[in-house]
């Protein structure tokens, strides 16, 4: 799956969650629903019955204490997963997340209405003025 997407992230979290991390993490999903090179993926994790997908966890050094627990799998390292969040990080917001992922997977994420190339014009006009008010300096 990695490799038909420039990023997968994958949220490792009790099997049923909750609560304004869940709902953060919910967020970016619905938001970049649309991205053709972004994957997001939730894996519940039990520690009782027949402890599902607790393997999954144990094999990404994950443990239940740090729940929820964001992974960015990209398809450059796809065998060295990044750990973006996890449930002591004092950020842990949609944004922050959003962030994150275009930074470390180097994915657009717009806001709504918005058009990739505009954004990158206006990124390379701010640069631009910018060098010029240092060249004056």
């Amino acid at each position: 799956v990695i490799e038909k997407f420039k990023g997968v992230v994958v949220k490792f979290d009790v099997a049923f969650p909750y609560g304004e991390k869940h709902e953060a993490y919910a967020s970016v999903a619905r938001d970049t629903r649309d991205i053709k090179d972004l994957l997001m993926a939730e894996v519940g994790v039990k520690d009782y019955g027949n402890k599902d997908n607790s393997d999954l966890a144990k094999r990404f050094n994950i443990d239940k204490k740090d729940f929820p627990v964001v992974m960015l799998f990209t398809q450059d390292r796809p065998s060295q997963p990044q750990r973006l969040l996890d449930g002591h990080h004092d950020n842990f917001s949609a944004e922050n997340l959003k962030k994150l992922i275009r930074t470390n997977a180097g994915i657009y994420i717009g806001l709504a209405g918005c058009i990739e190339q505009l954004d990158r014009l206006t990124e390379e006009f701010i640069r631009a003025k910018e060098e010029e008010e240092k060249e004056r300096r």
